[in-house]
């Protein structure tokens, strides 16, 4: 599918390794950078949303899906095979087609939720959700990982957008190019996506409140907070993994 992420909020925490690693299937690994590991939230939007123009998919009258917005709460993994990725503990979209087609096609924990995206003529950002309360996540996994209950967030980006150095702490937190997801039965999923690296900017931030439903991410400080004006995707198709 063709995409475009804009607006990315970047915030990132340490969090202890031994708790994240207990949210993750047996065949994922926590990856670390330096010893440490990282909890990220990432609110964004998602524009243009829709398949690829491939004859066969065309034949199937696949939907746009259009625009809409997306949070996400997520962690870094690397597997034995497929190298390094994303695993998201939650997403929640506002549109319900997007939240529909992620859980049956890439058995991601999607929730229909109501965020809202607003931007100043001055440049100030500000990005607010809360869960539904009216929604439960799928259960994919076992346990009981950090979801975000309500948060409002206002900032703004500073400075020149510029790529991250390689090797750096910003390089790895920012470009992975794979999501790792599992279905219900417990079987591994990966995809990839593709975009060109990410230009990279700091931020002022004037309004920062993040809720999760449990203490159990121990109140992280979000110190490494950095932005992103936005990159065109090509997602591709998941595929199971042979345990």
């Amino acid at each position: 599918m063709f995409q475009e992420w804009k607006d990315l909020l970047f915030l990132h925490s340490t969090c202890a390794s031994e708790l994240l690693q207990g949210f993750l299937p047996p065949d994922l690994t926590l990856d670390t950078f330096q010893g440490e590991a990282y909890l990220g939230f990432v609110p964004f939007q998602m524009r243009h949303v829709r398949p690829a123009n491939i004859p066969i998919l065309n034949q199937l009258s696949i939907p746009k899906i259009g625009n809409f917005l997306e949070t996400n709460v997520r962690t870094y993994v690397t597997h034995p095979q497929f190298g390094p990725g994303v695993w998201f503990f939650s997403l929640d979209a506002s549109s319900f087609l997007p939240c529909y087609i992620a859980r049956k096609l890439f058995s991601l924990r999607y929730m229909h939720s109501p965020l809202t995206h607003k931007e100043s003529d001055q440049g100030t950002i500000t990005y607010t959700g809360t869960r539904n309360p009216h929604q439960h996540l799928p259960q994919v996994w076992e346990g009981n990982p950090p979801e975000l209950t309500t948060y409002d967030i206002e900032f703004q980006p500073t400075g020149t957008p510029q790529l991250a150095e390689p090797n750096s702490l910003n390089f790895w937190l920012h470009e992975r190019y794979r999501l790792y997801s599992a279905t219900p039965s417990g079987q591994l999923l990966t995809a990839q996506v593709w975009h060109e690296p990410y230009q990279i900017q700091s931020i002022n931030t004037t309004k920062l409140s993040l809720e999760f439903q449990s203490n159990i991410v121990n109140d992280p400080t979000w110190p490494i907070q950095t932005f992103s004006p936005g990159v065109k995707v090509n997602a591709y198709a998941p595929s199971l993994i042979q345990s």
